[in-house]
């Protein structure tokens, strides 16, 4: 439909807007596909020492989803990925945030040094997330992207978080 929608798009205003659409529609059928592959990979791992949900970058650089013997999934950049419901959140006053996500396994908590630095977006319809509410973030849904952090005492330093 996007598709069709484009090709009937007259200004660069329309255009621009069709694009974005498109780009819109396609990462989001990506998305749950590698949803879909994190989801069945979780199945068959089973009872494995700890599957990290999320996603890995594919060392050849393309954007198929690639199997693994852990239930990752690759991602276009550098970074690691999760997402589900909030169980907690702690927000200080200086920006510093600790979440809890639940996963399959049980919960992981993620860092973010400064919640101002980071990428924060929401879906339409939902909320929009701020430090101020950060209370009330238990219960929503979450996608974190991350970079590992071993050694600490929590999973991954937030680099991006998504509401929807």
């Amino acid at each position: 439909m996007a598709q069709r929608i484009l090709a009937a798009a007259r200004s660069d205003g329309e255009k621009e807007v069709a694009n974005n659409l498109l780009t819109n529609t396609q990462q989001a059928e990506t998305w749950a596909a590698k949803k879909q592959l994190l989801e069945a990979a979780s199945r068959t791992v089973g009872d494995s020492p700890g599957p990290i949900s999320g996603v890995v970058p594919r060392p050849d650089g393309s954007s198929q989803p690639q199997e693994t013997s852990t239930s990752q999934i690759p991602l276009r950049y550098g970074g690691l990925a999760a997402d589900g419901p909030i169980s907690s959140a702690e927000c200080s006053s200086n920006s510093e945030v600790f979440l809890n996500v639940n996963l399959g396994k049980g919960p992981v908590t993620f860092h973010a040094a400064d919640i101002g630095r980071i990428s924060l977006t929401w879906a339409d319809g939902t909320a929009e997330p701020s430090l101020d509410t950060c209370s009330q973030w238990k219960g929503r849904r979450v996608k974190v992207w991350f970079t590992s952090t071993p050694g600490k005492e929590y999973a991954g330093e937030i680099a991006a978080l998504y509401f929807f």
